[in-house]
């Protein structure tokens, strides 16, 4: 969302902003839970991972 805003905004628009996309889960602490690894995590910082690279080259094109 921040880097969309950022390019609406070069082009002179201020569109009403409104995240849809959120990555939470209803978590169950339950002793598996607890001890054995899960691949959620490690997809996620892949989302992380994209989002900061891409919000950097937006920033060093001018943006954001």
């Amino acid at each position: 969302m921040r880097r969309a805003e950022g390019c609406f905004a070069k082009v002179g628009l201020q569109p009403a902003l409104f995240p849809a996309g959120y990555y939470s889960i209803d978590r169950r602490y339950t002793p598996a839970s607890l001890l054995l690894p899960a691949e959620e995590p490690l997809r996620l910082w892949g989302v992380l991972l994209h989002e900061m690279a891409g919000y950097l080259v937006y920033k060093l094109l001018g943006y954001s």
